[in-house]
This record gives structure tokens, sequence and C-alpha cells, in this order.
């Protein structure tokens, strides 16, 4: 009578295992879209809607299919949507699952689009994504993130869009397709790929360290392929109770700066359309962009050095502070453009300058932008 109380059990619980497998497999997932997308906005703290097919297998391996999701920005944003993406396409090996670990075979993002809006008033897109407890802890996989291994992630027709209302800015990362992979969560990633910057070919390798508590080491490669100079990272990207951050050197090659920039008060300067090589300790916080230890050089004698900082006091216009020592390098001739949306204060030194065609020994410069001039308060 035991034996056949046991074998009835088995086969239960080989029918309820069977039913487990193969009925998600026959669910029409779309009668749930509205339920997933709730989840979805419970826990991003945004709308979320999916407005394509939803499929789902779990036989013979875990498949999933999405198209059509957007997360809604914050209210007023000139970009209604934060973020969007008209397919996803994700496969994981089924058998490593029994043992543990997650091997994602595939992930294939089409079209994904990231919208980064600063407003009017301050407020930025990203700001209030997943509030509370697990927003504010830092970033760290340890052995789940281990568990996890990413073989082949790719991104086909991507952007990355930088919006600021109080200055008109509106560029993009446009045309970006990578490929991603890394033995676990926690790296170390390999990306590779290219992407189009003011409609320009540029080519994109990063690699990474293995996060921990410090952050994740990280160096990118940005090459243009014409017109622009090519930029190098390299150094820490991590997440603290204040946000996202970067710490690390910054290098710039083959090319004038003024061309990365559209604002003429940045791209107008004589001595930033020459073509030359910059290095420079960068720093990317919360209301605070920090680029110091200057070190530029610009044909047989021009160089330039010192500190430049961007900040964001709470409810006002962002402050560029610029002081920096020019040498060799011409100053222009043109009338300076005041900058847009933002106050700047500028402290400029300059030594064997050449202004109009004339050189000048020495050049001393201390102003800030106020209404519709420039305030000078030193000139020597």
């Amino acid at each position: 009578m035991m034996k056949r109380i046991v074998a009835a059990l088995f086969v239960l619980l080989l029918v309820a295992l069977a039913l487990l497998l193969v009925v998600p497999n026959f669910i029409d997932w779309n009668k749930h879209k509205d339920t997933l997308a709730v989840h979805a906005a419970a826990y991003l703290q945004r709308d979320v809607k999916i407005g394509g097919d939803i499929t789902f297998r779990l036989l013979p391996n875990p498949q999933l299919s999405v198209s059509d999701v957007s997360v809604a920005s914050v209210e007023g944003a000139k970009a209604p949507d934060f973020f969007k993406l008209r397919q996803l396409e994700a496969k994981i090996r089924f058998a490593p699952l029994l043992e543990g670990h997650i091997e994602i075979e595939k992930i294939h993002l089409v079209e994904p689009e990231l919208v980064l809006e600063v407003l009017a008033d301050g407020r930025a897109s990203w700001q209030g994504l997943m509030q509370g407890d697990a927003a504010r802890k830092p970033v760290v996989f340890g052995e789940q993130g281990d568990a996890v291994k990413l073989e082949d992630v790719t991104l086909k027709g991507g952007r990355i869009r930088y919006v600021q209302a109080s200055s008109g800015v509106d560029m993009a990362l446009e045309h970006l397709n990578l490929s991603v992979a890394a033995p676990s969560l926690r790296g170390p990633y390999k990306i590779v790929g290219d992407m189009r910057f003011r409609d320009v070919p540029v080519s994109v390798e990063a690699t990474t360290g293995q996060a921990d508590e410090k952050g994740m080491p990280l160096s990118v490669l940005f090459q243009p392929l014409e017109k622009l100079p090519q930029l190098s990272l390299k150094g820490t990207l991590g997440k603290n109770a204040e946000g996202a951050f970067y710490e690390g050197d910054i290098q710039l090659e083959q090319g004038a700066p003024a061309s990365l920039f559209t604002q003429t008060f940045l791209s107008a300067p004589a001595w930033m359309q020459e073509d030359m090589s910059l290095n420079g300790k960068l720093s990317m916080r919360a209301g605070l962009l920090t680029l110091e230890n200057i070190d530029g050089r610009s044909g047989k004698n021009g160089k330039v050095s010192g500190k430049v900082s961007l900040s964001r006091p709470p409810m006002e216009a962002p402050v560029l502070d610029v002081a920096l020592k020019l040498e060799h390098l011409p100053l222009g001739g043109k009338e300076m453009a005041l900058p847009e949306g933002m106050r700047a204060k500028l402290s400029l030194e300059a030594e064997d300058a050449l202004w109009r065609g004339q050189r000048l020994p020495s050049v001393k410069l201390m102003a800030e932008s106020g209404g519709q001039a420039w305030m000078v308060r030193k000139l020597s």
C-alpha cells in the first residue's frame, strides 16, 4: 500500500512538473500586458506601456519577446518618454538554471532610445526612478551577480539624447550598434560597436574590471573616422547615495575641442578651434562636473592649463566656472558670445597671445556673464 502511495505521489510530482514546464508555452501573455505594466510601473515609479506583443516559452530554453515598450519621463518634459524600445528578445539556457546559474544566451535590443533631459526648473528625467531603499544603495553584485553570465547582448539602432531646456542644447548619439559580453554581472565587460555623433561615424570600445564596493573600473575609447577628436576615458564608474558618479582621466587627441560643442560660447573662441592634445582629471557627480589638472598642447608651443567646473545650485541656472592659462595661443578678434542657459565666471590668463594679428605679451581677464552683457571685473 505504501509503495502505491509513494508511486502515486511521484506520478503527481511528474505531472505537476510537466504542467509547470509546458503550460507557460500556451498562455496568451498579451492578455496580461496591463498587469505586467502596472508591476513594472510600481518598481520604476513611472508609467510603463507595452504596446506590442509579449511571447514567453519555457521549453526547450526560456525565451521572451516584447515589443513597443515605453517608460514615461517626468511631467513637463519636452520628450514624453524617458525610455522606449521597439523590441526585446531574450533567450536563457535551461540546464544551468537547474544548478542555480543563469546563462543568458542572447539579449537583442532593437531601437532603444534613452532621453536624458534637464527641465528649466532643474528637474531631470532620470530623477525619481526606483525610489526607496533599493535606489539609495550602491550597486554591488556579490554571489548572485556571479551566477549570471552574459554571452551575447546586442543593441541595434539605439539612440541616447541629451536635452537641456535652459540652454536649448539638444544633442544625440545616434545609430548605436553595440555588442556586450561578460562572464558575470560584476564584469569584466567588453563592449564594441559604432555610432554617429553630429553625423560623423564613431567606433566605440569599452572594457571594465570587476565591480566592487568602490565601483567598476572603466576604460572607453571613442574613435571618430573624421572631423572630431579622439576621446578616451579611464577611471571608475559607481553609484552611491547621491547617485551615479565617474572619477578618472580624460584624454582628447587629434582634433579641435570646439568641434564637440554646439554652443557658440564654447565653440567660437579661436584657441578652441586649434587642433590639440589634452589631458585632465574628470569628475562627474550629481549636480557637479569638474575637469581639473588640464594639460593641453597645440602646435610647437601652444599650451592650456587650469580647471573648469559646471555646477547646478538648487533652483538656479547652472554655473560654469572657467580658470585657464593660455600660452602661445590665439585669442580671436570676435566679441565673446554669452553662454546660453547658464551663468559663467571667467578667469583667463594669456601669455604671448595673438589678438587681431598682434602679439600681446600678457593678458589677464576676470569677467562674469550677466543679463545681456559681460561684466568685466579685471582686465590688464
